[in-house]
């Protein structure tokens, strides 16, 4: 099966599935000295958090084992972790 997620900015980064499959995790622009990742929900296509890193490039993304958690990869700062919300 093929899925087609559009997002936002037209440069999109280093992808990252959830554990779970239901969600995919992205780098996708940069604010000056922050790394934006976006993360949107394969089954609705809608995004559920956005995620702010201080670093201006991210070079790698993972989900945690258990899925609460996402793991940037930085180029410039140390590895970034974020907690990831519970709703929808």
């Amino acid at each position: 099966m093929r899925r087609e997620i559009v997002f936002r900015e037209s440069t999109v980064g280093h992808p990252a599935f959830s554990p779970d499959g239901e969600l995919i995790a992205a780098a996708t622009s940069f604010r000056g000295d922050r790394a934006i990742v976006r993360i949107i929900r394969l089954r609705t296509k809608r995004e559920v958090q956005t995620m702010e890193t201080h670093g201006s490039g991210i070079s790698a993304l993972t989900f945690t084992p258990d899925g609460k958690q996402i793991v940037a990869g930085m180029t410039d700062t140390p590895i970034v972790i974020g907690n990831l919300h519970s709703s929808d």
